[in-house]
């Protein structure tokens, strides 16, 4: 039994570390692992005889694609904004299932994993879009198995994501549209605290079992916390998914504590943490973790949700933030 128990902890703790939320291989990579440079599309990308290359180096023909299986979760929301929907042919079960805009993606097949080889060659893909991490040998049995598939690299973030619009956008012949989403994605997370004259300090914990983990700098969630107008305060000294010790939390002393909504009563119900200055003023800001979680688009849900739990009363800002929102999405169409 102690045995059991001991994997079934080590299982969430490895799941969480790859961001327990994406269903077929949208985890994300190993804080040190570099994003492959994508210099794949040059200045006259949209020339067809010239192509776009993915983060392990395959070349890819520009367009003319007809049956498009996304294969990761923030590949289906990039895969739903860029390419036209009568091309779309599979998306992942779990955004078909689980993502709170599952509404959004209906018709077509739903791909359960990544080796899922059934599914995949049933739906006769002329192009599968994923963001690989870990073992490259899943990928490279795919492809010899005949499945095109075009790996965006690993996901770290709001920087990683409008890369990945461009990219996906040159591929599908689509240059504007992929740099139109980036441009907006970016104008409107900006505008979340814009206006935030003095930020909060803030830290992501997780709770696995009987261990803290967290999400810092190079990772997403360092990216929500600072889209949200706070100070991430392990960023001097972690880096993407650490492990901390109580006396690391204490340390850092953050005005506000961020978790997910599952993990609120039992963080600061820790023997020790109920120290915590953030524990003590009650400032612990707990968020849906598919909100949380997502290295997507979702991520501007989730800087806004904070913003709004973080600062409610307190924002010391010359126009109010929700509204300089508002005018954003207003101004770019969204």
């Amino acid at each position: 039994m102690k045995t059991r128990t001991w994997n079934v902890l080590l299982l969430a703790a490895a799941l969480w570390m790859l961001g327990a939320r994406f269903a077929v291989d949208a985890a994300p990579p190993s804080a040190n692992a570099p994003r492959p440079a994508q210099e794949a599309f040059p200045t006259h990308h949209t020339d067809p005889t010239v192509g776009v290359r993915d983060a392990s180096g395959r070349v890819f023909a520009v367009g003319g694609y007809r049956r498009i299986v996304s294969a990761s979760t923030v590949a289906d929301h990039l895969v739903l904004a860029l390419a036209e929907p009568s091309t779309i042919v599979a998306f992942t079960r779990y955004t078909r299932e689980h993502d709170l805009e599952r509404h959004r993606f209906t018709g077509g097949l739903a791909l359960e994993r990544l080796d899922d080889l059934e599914t995949l060659l049933a739906a006769r893909p002329d192009l599968v879009v994923l963001h690989g991490y870990g073992d490259p040998s899943r990928i490279e049995r795919l492809r010899d198995a005949g499945v095109p598939v075009f790996d965006l690299g690993p996901m770290t973030g709001v920087d990683a994501l409008l890369e990945d619009a461009r990219v996906l956008g040159a591929l599908l012949g689509a240059p504007s549209r992929g740099e139109r989403f980036a441009r907006s994605f970016e104008r409107r997370i900006r505008a979340v605290a814009r206006d935030v004259a003095h930020p909060r300090t803030a830290l992501y914990v997780a709770v696995v079992g009987d261990r803290l983990f967290g999400g810092t700098r190079g990772s997403s969630y360092h990216d929500v916390l600072r889209f949200a107008g706070l100070r991430d305060v392990a960023a001097a000294r972690f880096e993407g998914w650490p492990e901390y010790t109580l006396e690391d939390v204490l340390a850092l002393d953050p005005e506000v504590l961020v978790t997910k909504s599952d993990m609120q009563d039992t963080l600061c119900a820790r023997p020790g943490l109920r120290e915590a200055r953030a524990c003590r003023s009650g400032d612990v800001v707990a968020l849906d973790g598919a909100l949380l979680d997502s290295p997507g688009p979702a991520m501007l849900d989730a800087a806004e949700a904070l913003f709004d739990a973080a600062y409610r009363g307190r924002c010391e800002c010359g126009v109010q933030p929700a509204l300089n929102a508002w005018r954003a999405r207003l101004a770019f169409g969204h």
